[in-house]
């Protein structure tokens, strides 16, 4: 049995993430009194099945079943590119936002068109005109 804490390192997640899916029944735990203290702790086969069976935007696919996100297409996430980029998700965020980078919306995802890493990394960083 591992502690919540414990499942959240290995799953490189936080801790108040994984009580969230405990509460909403996506994974299973027990409940324990240890040292007069309630404590929760999670089966490593539970753990493995809930991240098997996590939801992945990166894996997220259209209607005609091409993925949402296409390096190949330059197309990324917002958390993609700013990985890309070296910035903060919320500097891109501001300029998809400002109409400084052209994008689409498929539900609640922003898919990025970006040709031209550079001309983009430039934007972010010397507030040029938009693309």
């Amino acid at each position: 049995m591992l502690t919540i804490l414990q499942a959240a390192r290995l799953l490189d997640r936080t801790s108040p993430a994984l009580y969230v899916a405990i509460h909403q029944g996506r994974l299973k735990a027990t409940e324990l009194l240890v040292k007069g203290v309630w404590k929760w702790f999670v089966n490593p086969a539970d753990l493995k099945l809930y991240q098997e069976a996590r939801y992945d935007r990166k894996l997220s696919k259209r209607e005609d079943g091409t993925l949402l996100y296409d390096k190949s297409k330059h197309q990324f996430s917002i958390a993609q590119l700013a990985k890309i980029l070296g910035v903060g998700k919320f500097k891109v965020y501001y300029a998809v936002k400002a109409g400084l980078i052209p994008h689409d919306r498929y539900g609640a995802a922003y898919v990025l068109s970006v040709p031209d890493l550079d001309k983009v990394r430039g934007l972010l960083y010397l507030d040029e005109k938009p693309l």
